[in-house]
């Protein structure tokens, strides 16, 4: 139990750096990201869904701090369970 406990601690970290890397560098230079999302709406037709570019804009951007919070706090957890897994390694049995 102990061993798929921490193989899904390993993924989820790994998504969660993933995710906070890019993220962050968007943040701090979100020109790239603006001029390629106005690219994708004009091709896509984002209008069609009835939001003008501003309003699809900052939708984007709530998205991204969204899911950048979100990965930091993941990471957090992961990191504090694994943590107390490892403190209390005896409560953990090998059997499946």
């Amino acid at each position: 139990m102990k061993e798929w406990l921490l193989v899904n601690a390993l993924v989820s970290f790994i998504f969660s750096i993933i995710i906070l890397i890019p993220g962050i560098a968007l943040l701090f230079n979100p020109e790239s990201f603006i001029k390629n999302l106005e690219v994708f709406m004009n091709q896509s037709g984002a209008s069609a869904i009835g939001l003008s570019n501003d309003e699809m804009k900052k939708v984007a951007m709530a998205e991204l701090w969204f899911l950048i919070i979100f990965c930091f706090l993941l990471s957090i957890h992961i990191i504090w369970t694994y943590r107390l897994v490892k403190q209390n390694a005896g409560y953990f049995s090998d059997e499946a």
